[in-house]
């Protein structure tokens, strides 16, 4: 898998992921993998329902206008 203008990779969660989120919802749209280090390096995640949840929480706390209603997580 390799990034593109379309793909992003964030090893963790943080708050970058709003960043790449926004950005993505400015334009054409994108898909954001948690769990990948910039290089394309699996590392996963040690509880995928729980990333999914705070990733969640991320964006809406911190994303203003809601974009949660055109966001996909999973």
């Amino acid at each position: 898998m390799e990034k593109d203008p379309h793909t992003e990779f964030k090893e963790k969660i943080s708050e970058r992921i709003t960043q790449a989120a926004v950005a993505f919802s400015n334009t054409d749209g994108g898909t954001i993998y948690v769990g990948i280090k910039d290089n394309g390096e699996i590392v996963g995640v040690d509880d995928t329902d729980d990333t999914s949840l705070k990733c969640a929480q991320l964006l809406k706390d911190k994303v203003r206008p809601d974009i949660m209603l055109t966001s996909h997580i999973e």
